[in-house]
């Protein structure tokens, strides 16, 4: 079996096959980041802004509004393909299933949101962005699957303990005389 590509020959041939316009994710572990290709190895994409700590992102989460950083922290940049990928793997996300705008205005959009902008990691990330630019669609599918997964976590933590709750109440409850008894045909004992 042969050995896996380097980030940098898997980015250099990425690089090579993109174009202006298109969608350019960089896996980055536990999720994506979206960026759009304008070509000469350029991208723009939501980032940090420089003199910001992993403080003025992570404190958000879990206080206030959760997932929003105040705009404040973060912009739309143009910037190195090499640098937003940040030594990760890219990927070319374009959705096929989707109508596009043209490469030019695909482009002229995302030159016009650069600056100051608002970000909430389940209702306004760099997904939702990128699929705004060139579809004019508002969609993140990871923010859609972690919300289900949350969802269906949720209803499998509440379901799991209801049923408890039933099992612990049928296992600790004295029964009825009816139940041991025999005279209404029910179950004779739930222990």
């Amino acid at each position: 079996m042969g050995a896996e590509q380097s980030v940098y020959e898997h980015n250099t041939n990425l690089l090579r096959s993109l174009k202006p316009g298109d969608i350019v994710k960089f896996h980055r572990g536990a999720y994506y980041h979206f960026a759009i290709y304008m070509g000469d190895e350029i991208v723009i994409h939501i980032r940090g802004l420089p003199e910001n700590t992993a403080r003025d992102y992570v404190r958000p989460l879990f206080v206030g509004s959760v997932g929003s950083v105040p705009q404040e922290k973060v912009e739309i940049a143009e910037e190195d393909f090499w640098t937003a990928a940040n030594n990760c793997k890219g990927y070319l996300a374009n959705d096929e299933t989707k109508e596009a705008f043209k490469v030019d205005d695909i482009l002229r959009r995302a030159k016009a949101s650069l600056g100051p902008t608002e970000y909430h990691l389940l209702q306004k990330n760099c997904e939702h962005w990128v699929n705004k630019i060139k579809y004019d669609k508002e969609e993140s599918q990871q923010a859609t699957n972690f919300t289900i997964g949350m969802g269906a976590t949720g209803v499998i933590l509440g379901t799991a303990a209801a049923l408890g709750g039933v099992v612990g109440y049928m296992l600790t409850r004295e029964p009825k005389k009816s139940e041991t008894d025999g005279s209404n045909g029910t179950v004779e004992n739930f222990r």
